[in-house]
């Protein structure tokens, strides 16, 4: 909650100066908005494995999530750019299993859990013109990043009881490197619609991340 809020802050405070510097700088700002699909790698791994045999954990989470964002960008050159940008992605897993606890059972029915990645991304862009009004643009940066995720486990280290843990730990901050590809069409002399590849991947682990794939509408003001 606290993040959206800071999130909300930001757009009513720097877009409005956005506008205002976009009128007297020829077109050259340009505001990105998508929505689409988003890969993770990571919680697809097996439950984090585990060396302790006493330990089960239920922290996988689906490849497949959503992702969304925006960029804002500022020209230089002809065909390069500078840009900011803020992406987020949700995976979900279901739970659905039965553990007996003497003569009690502990059970989750379609019990969904998320991991959140948060993106803030500095980059560079290099848009290409092709013909028929068609371009294609390549980017690379540097990302901050942070993840919340949920997870599940029960451990019976103790002969005499079961742990079970419900946790969510939150703010897991990390750094990396982005790349990505967009192509797309000219629709005005003010807007592109286009589709774009974007990658995440992690510096101090040397480990892909996240990937999206999703339409993006570009304005240019």
């Amino acid at each position: 909650m606290k993040n959206r809020i800071i999130l909300c802050l930001f757009i009513l405070t720097f877009i409005p100066c956005f506008v205002l510097i976009a009128q007297q700088t020829e077109n050259k700002l340009k505001v990105q908005t998508f929505f689409g699909w988003s890969g993770n790698f990571y919680v697809k791994s097996p439950d984090y494995n585990t060396p302790n045999p006493n330990e089960r954990r239920f922290f996988r989470k689906d490849f497949s999530g959503t992702g969304a964002g925006f960029d804002i960008s500022y020209q230089i050159g002809k065909r390069g750019a500078i840009g900011l940008g803020y992406a987020r992605s949700v995976n979900k897993g279901t739970q659905d299993w039965e553990v007996a606890i003497g003569s009690n059972t502990l059970a989750l029915q379609s019990f969904d859990t998320r991991h959140e990645n948060v993106f803030v991304n500095l980059f560079y862009e290099h848009k290409h013109n092709l013909k028929n009004e068609f371009y294609v643009s390549w980017q690379v940066g540097f990302s901050w990043f942070y993840s919340n995720q949920q997870e599940i486990s029960i451990s019976n280290n103790d002969p005499l009881r079961t742990l079970y843990t419900f946790q969510e730990r939150k703010r897991m901050e990390n750094g990396g490197v982005i790349s990505g590809i967009e192509f797309g069409r000219k629709l005005s002399s003010h807007v592109d619609l286009g589709i774009r590849t974007r990658l995440y991947w992690i510096t101090p682990t040397g480990l892909f991340e996240s990937i999206f794939v999703s339409p993006v509408l570009s304005v240019k003001l």
